[in-house]
């Protein structure tokens, strides 16, 4: 695999607070909170490059929308 796909695929599964924040509909700073609680996983990649993961993104949504429907936290 080349290094360039290898770093577009690396792009497609982890994204910036901002860029998570966008993709979940939310602002960064409940990025940062939901990362602080525990609710998101998240890697620093270097000291000041945090990054969420899709996957993390993706199952907080499914709970949040499990929840919902069961009538838990909305």
């Amino acid at each position: 695999m080349s290094s360039r796909r290898i770093a577009a695929d690396v792009r497609a599964r982890w994204f910036t607070v901002s860029q998570a924040a966008e993709y979940s509909g939310t602002s960064p700073i409940t990025v940062r909170r939901l990362i602080e609680r525990g609710e998101l996983e998240a890697t620093k990649f270097t000291p000041r490059a945090l990054r969420v993961s899709r996957a993390s993104l993706d199952a907080l949504a499914e709970r949040n929308s499990t929840a919902t429907h069961r009538g838990g936290a909305r």
